[in-house]
C-alpha cells in the first residue's frame, strides 16, 4: 500500500464497520481544487524606473529651517531632562540602617546611569545639529553661486545678490 498522506488506516472493531477513508484537503495532489503549478521564473527581470531619483534627498529652506529646529529643541529638552535628573544621583538615606542605604545605593546608581545616557544624548545631538547646520551652510552657498551663475549667463545685473 502507498502511504498518500494521511495515517495508515486502523483496523476496524469488532462489531462496527471501517472508517471512511479521508478526503484530501484541498491544495494537495489528489483534491478536485489542487493548486494550479506555479507559472516558470522568466530567465531575466527588469525592475520599473524609480518615480523620484535615487540617492538624494531634497528639501526647501523652510524644510531645513525646520530640521534644524526640531533638533534645537531637542537638544534644549535633553538639557532640561538632566536638570530635572541631577537629584536622583544624589539621594541620601532615609535613615541609618541597611534598606535605607541599599535603596538609596540603588536609586544613586540609577541616577548617574540616567545622566550618563543622557549627556551622551546632548553629545550625538550637538553634533549632528553642528553636521546640519554646516549642511546648511552649504545648501545656502550652493543655491547662491547657482543664482549668480544664472544672472550672469543671463546677462543680469546684481550678481552676487541673493533671489
Amino acid at each position: 500500500m502507498q502511504y498518500d498522506g494521511h495515517a495508515p488506516p486502523a483496523a476496524p472493531m469488532p462489531g462496527y464497520p471501517a472508517a471512511p477513508k479521508p478526503a484530501p484537503m484541498p491544495g494537495y495532489p489528489g483534491h478536485p481544487q489542487a493548486a494550479p503549478k506555479p507559472a516558470p521564473m522568466p530567465d531575466h527581470v527588469v525592475a520599473p524606473a524609480p518615480e523620484q531619483p535615487v540617492g538624494c534627498f531634497a528639501f526647501t529652506e523652510d524644510e531645513f529651517q525646520a530640521v534644524i529646529k526640531q533638533w534645537r529643541d531637542l537638544l534644549h529638552e535633553l538639557k532640561q531632562a538632566e536638570r530635572a535628573a541631577r537629584p536622583m544621583s544624589s539621594v541620601r538615606p532615609a535613615a541609618d540602617e541597611p534598606v535605607s542605604r541599599f535603596v538609596a545605593t540603588i536609586t544613586n546608581d540609577s541616577g548617574r546611569a540616567y545622566l550618563k545616557h543622557n549627556r551622551e544624548a546632548q553629545r550625538f545631538v550637538s553634533e549632528f545639529l553642528a553636521k546640519l547646520t554646516q549642511a546648511h551652510q552649504v545648501y545656502l552657498d550652493a543655491e547662491q553661486n547657482g543664482t549668480d551663475g544664472l544672472r550672469r549667463a543671463a546677462g543680469t545685473p546684481g550678481g552676487g545678490k541673493s533671489c
